[in-house]
């Protein structure tokens, strides 16, 4: 804060999606949003090696999210390696799971989006403007 550096924000799903890094195939970061649920999203890599969130962040079941993939999907994170049984069984061939060194945020990953996100937008937020991304309601708050 007293330096006003900026700070360039990078969700944990991002990260991890990152970690498929150029992968043809569709690619779903999952993370334990315990109850039984995954917070997940759907990216691709484009042409030129961008990496590309399309679909919002979301929480859900295995099952649901399951029911979302009708194609060769890279899979990882932890929510993968609880449920792995289950996208195996229901996928197939369809189902990449990355390997176990994949399943965790790594700080090049993370680096190499926002250092991407800086030369896109040389303006890039200022510590003030940056407040925490939740998909669902804090449990406090859902009661």
């Amino acid at each position: 804060i007293a330096t006003d550096k900026k700070i360039v924000p990078v969700p944990s799903l991002d990260g991890l999606a990152y970690n498929a890094w150029c992968s043809n195939h569709l690619i779903c970061p999952m993370l334990d949003a315990r109850r039984g649920e995954i917070y997940y999203a759907f990216y691709r890599f484009e042409h030129r090696g961008g990496l590309q969130r399309i679909t919002p962040y979301r929480v859900a079941s295995p099952d649901r999210v399951i029911s979302e993939i009708d194609e060769t999907v890279v899979l990882l994170g932890d929510g993968i390696a609880m449920y792995r049984d289950r996208f195996v069984d229901s996928l197939g061939e369809k189902a990449c799971i990355a390997p176990g060194h994949l399943h965790y945020p790594r700080a090049s990953a993370i680096g190499a989006i926002a250092m991407q996100r800086m030369s896109d937008f040389p303006d890039a937020a200022v510590h003030e403007t940056i407040v925490p991304l939740y998909v669902r309601p804090a449990d406090a708050e859902a009661k």
